[in-house]
């Protein structure tokens, strides 16, 4: 029976890896975006030669950002994979997925904010309110020390 057990355990430590893997390959995308968004609002505008620089600066940055997910990933593989011998799977899946979405949260707001905030709709202000708020709650159950056994 323990045998069954340690396999739903890992296969539920593979999925949480999963969900962290696509939630940071969302993120690198946003990222992207708000690359593209500040590099032709605020630098380019309307010269052709300024258009070139952003483009191969928004392909350099892309490449890195990939590079860094791919890192990232690996590295949360391992520190699941740790989560499941020490018995603390799921609070080590929130201090990796609490963060990651208050960083989306900041970009989110970064998009915003350079778009315009009268062009934002409802939903914008939602999705940025549930990212804040499951974010804190997240991470806050992640980083909730554990307190020591008190010895006599």
């Amino acid at each position: 029976m323990a045998s069954k057990c340690g396999w739903l355990i890992g296969i539920g430590a593979y999925l949480l890896w999963f969900v962290v893997a696509a939630q940071g390959f969302w993120l690198a995308l946003q990222l992207r975006i708000s690359i593209e968004i500040t590099m032709i609002g605020l630098y380019a505008r309307d010269d052709l030669s300024r258009a070139r620089v952003a483009g191969f600066v928004d392909k350099i940055a892309f490449s890195m950002l990939i590079c860094a997910w791919v890192v990232g990933i690996v590295m949360a593989e391992g520190y699941f994979r740790g989560g499941v011998k020490s018995h603390l799977l799921m609070k080590r899946f929130a201090m990796v997925f609490g963060p990651g979405l208050l960083v989306l949260f900041l970009v989110d707001l970064f998009n915003l904010l350079i778009l315009g905030i009268r062009s934002a709709s409802w939903w914008q202000w939602l999705l940025l309110a549930g990212e804040l708020l499951i974010g804190v709650m997240i991470t806050r159950y992640g980083y909730k020390a554990v307190k020591p056994a008190i010895s006599p």
